[in-house]
C-alpha cells in the first residue's frame, strides 16, 4: 500500500502545481489585457478542475500500467485506452463542476440556481472541459509509459551491471585458481629433488606447504587482501624455497609501515616472487637475491619485485610472461581497469625488476 500512496500523494503535488500554474496564468493574462478579474472560472475553477484529476489520475496510472501499450498487443491497449478515455474525461468533468457548485454554495456564494440547471447552463465549459480531458487523459498514459520504461530501463541496467560483476568475479577466480595448481606443480617437484638429495629437508618443506596451503585456502574467497596479511603468506613461500635453496637464496623485504593496511589482489606476490626465484636464483650456481619492495606514493601503492638475475634477455622476451606473470596482468586489468600499471624493467647491472602501480585503497577505506 506505500508504494500505492506515495504515488498518489506524487500525483497529486504535480496536479496542485499544475493548478497553481494555470491559475498564475490566467491572472497575468487577464492583468496584460486589462481586463477584470473573474475570480470563480480564472482561479477558482482551475483549481477544482486539477485537484478532481488529483483523484482521477492515479486510476489512469493503474490502468496504463495494466495495458502497457508495447509490440504485440498495441491496438488491444490502445482500444482499451480509447474506451477509458471516453469514460473517465466526461466523469471527471462533471465531478469537477459538481464540486464547484458544492464548495461554493457550501461557502456561502454559489450559484442561486440548483445543482441541474447551472450544469445544463455550463454545458459549454463542461465541453470544453471533457475535449481538454481527453487530452490530458492520453497525457498522463504517455508519462506513465515513460516512467515505467524508465524503470525497466534502469532494472536492466542493474541487472546487466551485476551479471557483469558476477562474470567478472568469476574470471578473477578463475585466475586465481590457476596460479595455486601452477605453484603446487613447481613445489612438488622441488619436493621430489629433496627426497632422493636430502630426505630431511624435503619433509621440512611439506610440512611448510601445509601451512602455507592452509593459509592460502582462508582466502580463497577474497578478491583483496591488505598487504600485510599478502606479505605474510608470501614469507610462508619464500621458507619453503629457502629450505630448498638454502644459503643461495638472500631475501630482502622492505616495505613502509604506512603502506601495511593498503588492499592488493590476493596472491599478487607468490607468482612474481616465484618467476624471480626461478629466472634469478635458479640461473646462478651462486644463488641470488629477490627483494619485495612496497610504498605508498600519494593516492597510489607502488609495489615492486626484484631479483639479480640475468635479466629479460632476448630469449625470456620472445617466449612472453609465463602463467603467473599472464594471469597477474589479467587480474589486475579486471580489478582496476586503466587504473593500474605494470612493467618490466632490466637492470643495467644484472637483475629484472617488476614494477607495479595500483590506486590506493586501505581496508579501513576501501569502498563497497
Amino acid at each position: 500500500m506505500r508504494p500505492l500512496r506515495s504515488r498518489a500523494s506524487r500525483i497529486a503535488a504535480a496536479c496542485i502545481a499544475v493548478a497553481l500554474f494555470t491559475v498564475m496564468q490566467n491572472v497575468l493574462v487577464r492583468r496584460a489585457a486589462h481586463a477584470p478579474l473573474d475570480w470563480e472560472w480564472s482561479a477558482f475553477h482551475p483549481m477544482v478542475y486539477w485537484l478532481a484529476w488529483g483523484r482521477f489520475a492515479p486510476v489512469v496510472v493503474r490502468v496504463a500500467e495494466r495495458h502497457r501499450i508495447e509490440r504485440g498487443g498495441a491496438r488491444r491497449a490502445i482500444a482499451y485506452h480509447a474506451g477509458a478515455m471516453l469514460l473517465v474525461a466526461p466523469l471527471q468533468t462533471m465531478t469537477a463542476f459538481v464540486a464547484h457548485w458544492g464548495l461554493l454554495r457550501a461557502a456561502g456564494a454559489g450559484p442561486a440556481a440548483p445543482l441541474l440547471p447551472w450544469l445544463a447552463g455550463s454545458a459549454p465549459s463542461m465541453l470544453w472541459g471533457t475535449l481538454a480531458g481527453l487530452v490530458y487523459y492520453w497525457l498522463i498514459v504517455g508519462l506513465s509509459h515513460a516512467f515505467a520504461y524508465q524503470r525497466l530501463y534502469h532494472a536492466q541496467r542493474l541487472a546487466a551491471t551485476r551479471l557483469e560483476a558476477d562474470l567478472a568475479a568469476a574470471r578473477l577466480r578463475a585466475l586465481a585458481a590457476q596460479l595455486q595448481p601452477h605453484f603446487l606443480f613447481n613445489t612438488f617437484n622441488a619436493i621430489a629433488v629433496l627426497a632422493e638429495e636430502d630426505p630431511p629437508r624435503a619433509v621440512r618443506v611439506v610440512r611448510q606447504l601445509s601451512e602455507l596451503l592452509r593459509a592460502t585456502l582462508a582466502h580463497t574467497a577474497d578478491q583483496q587482501v591488505s598487504l600485510a596479511d599478502e606479505l605474510a603468506l608470501t614469507r610462508r613461500y619464500l621458507d619453503i624455497q629457502q629450505t630448498r635453496f638454502g644459503d643461495r637464496l638472500h631475501v630482502d623485504v622492505d616495505v613502509e609501515p604506512a603502506a601495511h593496511d593498503a588492499l592488493v589482489p590476493a596472491l599478487l606476490l607468490q607468482p612474481l616472487v616465484e618467476n624471480a626465484i626461478r629466472h634469478g636464483v635458479e640461473r646462478s650456481e651462486t644463488g641470488g637475491c629477490v627483494a619485495v619492495r612496497a610504498r605508498r606514493d600519494g593516492a597510489t601503492l607502488v609495489v615492486e619485485v626484484a631479483d639479480d638475475g640475468p635479466g629479460l634477455d632476448a630469449e625470456r622476451a620472445r617466449r612472453g610472461p609465463g602463467v603467473g606473470l599472464a594471469n597477474t596482468q589479467a587480474r589486475l586489468a579486471h580489478l582496476y581497469g586503466d587504473r593500474h600499471q605494470l612493467a618490466l624493467r632490466s637492470v643495467p647491472s644484472g637483475g629484472l625488476v617488476v614494477h607495479i602501480e595500483l590506486p590506493l585503497h586501505t581496508v579501513a577505506t576501501s569502498p563497497s
